[in-house]
């Protein structure tokens, strides 16, 4: 008879699966947050890169006087719109890869993108209608509402040197990409040398090479500019974007799904806020049309504008505040008019609704929301936003 030594040991075929389970399944939980590592990390570096990046365009902004030289041009209101120089008389958006791109001013007949403006829609568009079909009669435009800033671009050399010509769209992302910035950035290869280089002129043969440290091209930037309550002063806010799309296209007509409706800017109306008083931000109410896209994730940023005296172009109100909290997903809701943000009366809407958290400076709303619209704008890919006080003489 065969006897087994007790005191022999050794591990059950039973306990080996059950302990490859056990393994299986804690792998299986380091490898789901690994996605989520990942974007918290980039979200990290992003944050720590992007101040950098705004404070670096700031100083290049001032250093360069790109208003006072009469480097910064417009598209007026003509058709076909022609290329305008700009004073700075009004609120106005820098945007030089944009505007680049867009060497010819988008404004899709039937529909309510006009790209000459930031953000890219008619000035007296309603952000509860669809912008690929919204009809451009006065019963269904805003009333009062002037909340728009010009886009404007870069010519390649001040007024007084001449041969006044727009910046290309490569030369225009040169300087949207942020040249500063490299001594922060470097080409996603970590193989990759991280020059670039050329041949100068020179007399010798075969010239003198040189080269050019390059960044990623993950940020852009563009720049607000409103006017300051004290006078001769501005506040310019320089907004950080990772990986804006390059393409810029707008749809022409209407289309079949909110994802095929411009994502990059959207508006919404505000038909609540509460808060705004101590510096500590608050929380608003935003309504868009059903047929854009809802979509909002905390640490993006909103622009808030109003207007201030509707009869002056010059009295806006712009304050840009990152989102805090999200209160739920957007709902779908059929509401008139005077529910979501506006009192002129017309029939009724679909549109979707969400309650946001704003984490962000004081802001003036009116006694009564429904009589003077203010708007929200809706920026996709924000990183940070630097708000910096000048005097308009230095821009």
């Amino acid at each position: 008879m065969m006897r087994t030594d007790p005191n022999r040991s050794g591990v059950t075929l039973v306990e080996v699966i059950f302990s490859m389970g056990v393994i299986l399944i804690g792998l299986l939980g380091v490898m789901s947050i690994l996605p989520l590592a990942g974007e918290r990390a980039r979200d990290a570096v992003g944050l720590g890169i992007a101040p950098t990046i705004g404070d670096n365009i700031m100083e290049e902004m001032l250093a360069q006087r790109w208003l006072s030289s009469g480097r910064l041009v417009f598209f007026n209101d003509a058709n076909p719109p022609a290329l305008m120089p700009f004073t700075g008389d009004e609120p106005f958006c820098i945007d030089p890869a944009f505007f680049a791109a867009s060497t010819v001013a988008q404004v899709p007949g039937g529909t309510a993108y006009d790209s000459r403006f930031f953000p890219f829609y008619r000035p007296r568009h309603d952000p509860t209608l669809d912008p690929s079909a919204t009809p451009t009669g006065p019963g269904n435009q805003l009333t009062g509402q002037l909340t728009r800033m010009r886009r404007v671009g870069l010519l390649r050399r001040p007024v007084s040197l001449g041969n006044q010509t727009l910046l290309t769209t490569p030369e225009a992302f040169f300087v949207a990409d942020s040249p500063d910035d490299l001594l922060i950035e470097r080409p996603q290869d970590r193989a990759a040398n991280p020059f670039r280089f050329g041949t100068r002129v020179s007399t010798a043969a075969n010239g003198l090479p040189y080269g050019g440290r390059f960044g990623s091209g993950e940020f852009t930037w563009i720049a607000t500019v409103t006017a300051n309550p004290v006078p001769g002063y501005a506040t310019v806010s320089i907004v950080v974007i990772r990986n804006r799309q390059r393409a810029f296209q707008l749809p022409t007509g209407p289309v079949s799904a909110p994802i095929n409706n411009a994502t990059d800017e959207r508006v919404a109306t505000i038909s609540f806020a509460s808060g705004f008083r101590g510096g500590a931000g608050g929380v608003v109410e935003l309504n868009g049309a059903i047929n854009t896209v809802s979509r909002l994730r905390q640490g993006d940023w909103i622009l808030l504008s109003r207007a201030v005296n509707v009869t002056s172009v010059e009295n806006l109100l712009h304050r840009w505040y990152r989102v805090a909290a999200l209160e739920g997903d957007a709902e779908r809701l059929t509401l008139a008019r005077s529910e979501i943000g506006f009192d002129n009366p017309t029939p009724s809407r679909e549109v979707w609704r969400r309650k946001v958290y704003l984490d962000g400076p004081d802001f003036t709303f009116a006694p009564s929301l429904t009589s003077t619209g203010t708007l929200a704008t809706l920026v996709e890919g924000v990183v940070s936003v630097t708000e910096h006080v000048v005097q308009v003489s230095s821009l």
